[in-house]
């Protein structure tokens, strides 16, 4: 049986999609207990993040901008600002929106991100920042 800390976390639902193809039972269980589930599996394999910027939008900056206040509770919103302070242009900002699109209020994803700029700026593989 394959093991997994947490299906629901912001960087592991790469697990449900193997999951579903390694062991079908233990998945079809999963649909049966959590019913989000698959749809979050076909949403993943859709692309849930958009690869392309939404025809309405023309920056990054601005869908962000729309879905943080659309989507995002307030109670979260101080969190997610404050963690982008220091982090400007449209590279970032489509990190923001994975974040979230993923309901990452913890900042996971964006510490990854920082965590494997700042290794490729050591190894002189691009700027950090």
């Amino acid at each position: 049986m394959m093991g997994v800390s947490s299906l629901i976390h912001e960087t592991a639902h790469w697990a449900i999609q193997y999951m579903q193809l390694v062991e079908p039972e233990t998945f079809d269980r999963l649909v049966a207990r959590l019913g989000g589930i698959n749809a979050y599996n076909m949403m993943h394999d859709e692309g849930y993040i958009p690869k392309g910027l939404p025809e309405a939008f023309s920056t990054w900056t601005g869908y962000r901008d729309y879905l943080l206040e659309k989507l995002t509770p307030e109670k979260y919103r101080a969190g997610f600002l404050h963690r982008w302070e220091k982090q400007e242009g449209e590279r970032w900002a489509r990190e923001h929106v994975a974040e979230i699109l993923t309901n990452d209020w913890e900042g996971v994803k964006n510490a990854n991100t920082r965590n494997t700029l700042r290794h490729k700026a050591k190894r002189g593989q691009g700027r950090y920042g």
